[in-house]
């Protein structure tokens, strides 16, 4: 079973503290909440084999692998002044 983590706060003396993330026995973390919110000051990068999406300070984001499936079961809009495809 996956480990999961709940954050709960802990007080050592006058210091806050929260639990470190930890993996199970197999490797796998998850994290439950009712809402996740990650910041970086310059960049972002999830990674898993050869796929990542990355996001930067200038508001580039890339979706990089060798393959994407996109499986939307309704409406799909892309808001941009420009749309460029092969």
């Amino acid at each position: 079973e996956p480990a999961k983590l709940r954050l709960r706060w802990h007080f050592v003396g006058a210091l806050q503290t929260t639990r470190s993330l930890a993996h199970a026995a197999d490797g796998t973390l998850e994290v439950e909440a009712r809402a996740i919110r990650l910041r970086a000051e310059r960049s972002f990068v999830l990674e898993a084999g050869g796929s990542a999406i990355r996001a930067d300070k200038t508001g580039v984001v890339r979706l990089e692998g060798d393959r994407m499936i996109v499986d939307i079961s309704s409406v799909v809009r892309f808001l941009s002044a420009r749309v460029e495809l092969p």
